[in-house]
């Protein structure tokens, strides 16, 4: 329900979550982002990562939606930048590892991918 009001209160536009898992809270976020919206999700386990991405297809989201990433979050922060472009990220949703939560944040900030809002 948390997430669920920050996503409704920021209407973000573009959307990382660390830590897909097997893509519950990735459906949370897509069937509330703006049809302009779309979702970058990363997940270390390849294998999790296709899972994900077929319950995000079989619960109607587009691919043009959504993408996954299925790489380690340091690797998916270093390749946003060329991604992105001049497009910030409006929300970011950590659910991967704690012990990296400090050095990825930090890492968003330093890449300058984190929106002003």
């Amino acid at each position: 329900v948390f997430l669920d009001e920050v996503v409704r209160c920021k209407a973000p536009l573009r959307v990382l979550e660390l830590g897909m898992h097997c893509g519950y809270t990735s459906v949370r976020i897509l069937r509330l982002l703006p049809t302009s919206g779309k979702l970058l999700a990363v997940e270390v386990d390849p294998l999790t990562a296709e899972k994900g991405e077929e319950i995000l297809l079989v619960a109607g989201f587009k691919n043009s939606q959504f993408q996954v990433l299925p790489c380690s979050s340091a690797d998916a922060i270093s390749s946003l930048a060329s991604y992105l472009g001049e497009e910030r990220l409006d929300l970011v949703v950590m659910d991967h590892d704690p012990e990296q939560y400090l050095q990825d944040f930090l890492a968003l900030q330093r890449h300058n991918l984190l929106s002003k809002q």
